[in-house]
């Protein structure tokens, strides 16, 4: 598993697309994830996705998210998230994305659009910035129900998840398809930007 990661996280990182705020997680026995630690270390810890644990703070920003992808959605095995400011800009300014690249046209389906108020936007900056949810200017009740539930909600239906001006959830079966469906996105996004 582990050379897998390698092997993904150099590929993304070749593409100029590890930021910040990148994390991934891949579901494995006995109710565990491996996820990603903080950048810049970005190493692979496995902690319980059921139940919180102390080690929790070691691991990436949206931790809390990712546990809760893997209770809820039974078909997600990993979970990536990726800062695409090039797909976030064409977003702001068309309020949507429509590949017009035959590969990008092909996870159209796939995708859904997830809009959030104001101040979930200003917490979510602040649980970056702090990085850990307890930390936080937004209480952990407000991240539930006015993100984490609707992100929850729309992953039930769809495997990638645009949030304008914050990012993109993808859910998948193996971080390949991940990847995959991550440089897609991004390369889709720069046809789009440079058409």
């Amino acid at each position: 598993m582990k050379n897998r990661y390698i092997r993904i996280v150099k590929e993304l990182k070749r593409e100029g697309l590890i930021s910040p705020v990148t994390s991934m997680s891949l579901r494995i026995p006995d109710y565990k994830m491996a996820i990603t630690t903080p950048y810049p270390s970005m190493e692979l810890i496995s902690i319980s996705y059921i139940r919180k644990e102390l080690r929790w703070e070691e691991g990436s920003w949206d931790t809390p998210i990712h546990a809760k992808i893997y209770r809820r959605i039974e078909r997600a095995k990993g979970v990536l998230f990726l800062f695409l400011p090039e797909l976030l800009a064409i977003v702001e300014k068309e309020k949507e994305f429509k590949p017009i690249d035959l590969w990008g046209k092909g996870l159209i389906s796939e995708m859904g659009l997830l809009e959030l108020e104001t101040e979930i936007e200003e917490g979510l900056v602040s649980l970056h910035r702090k990085g850990h949810y307890r930390e936080s200017t937004i209480f952990p009740t407000q991240l539930d129900a006015k993100f984490i539930q609707p992100l929850i909600h729309h992953l039930t239906e769809k495997n990638i998840i645009i949030i304008p001006q914050t990012g993109v959830y993808i859910v998948g079966r193996s971080w390949e398809e991940l990847l995959r469906k991550g440089l897609t996105l991004y390369h889709s996004a720069l046809l789009l930007l440079n058409r």
